[in-house]
């Protein structure tokens, strides 16, 4: 038993914390195909603009509005390979004002275009 690790104990502002962050995390993932606001996205969760970004930041190491693109581009890899639906659709389903924005976010940081990504292509 000695060598057993003892349960760490969260207190309560912790657990706090990480329910807040998991309800930011529910509420991006329920409306990432809206046109979301950091508005909405700190009152889902009762916190001011500035104090939700400082939040999740200090929580996350990354940006609000840099998980809510992860959270686009993921769907949009999904339906890429699991519909035929054209590449303008995806874009929009996935929250994207244009297709044009969805094309170039996503050979940003996938590396290649929705379609030879599609394809199975590598750049």
């Amino acid at each position: 038993i000695r060598h057993c690790p003892r349960p760490v104990r969260k207190s309560p502002v912790q657990t706090q914390a990480m329910l807040r962050l998991q309800k930011i995390f529910s509420y991006i993932r329920q409306h990432y195909s809206e046109n979301l606001t950091l508005k909405q996205i700190a009152g889902s969760v009762s916190l001011s603009s500035s104090e939700c970004c400082r939040f999740f930041k200090q929580a996350t190491g990354e940006t609000v509005f840099s998980y809510l693109r992860n959270v686009r581009l993921s769907r949009g890899m999904e339906l890429l390979s699991r519909t035929d639906a054209p590449v303008s659709e995806i874009a929009y389903a996935c929250g994207f004002c244009s297709t044009s924005y969805f094309i170039e976010v996503f050979r940003t940081y996938m590396g290649t275009t929705p379609l030879k990504y599609r394809r199975g292509e590598a750049t």
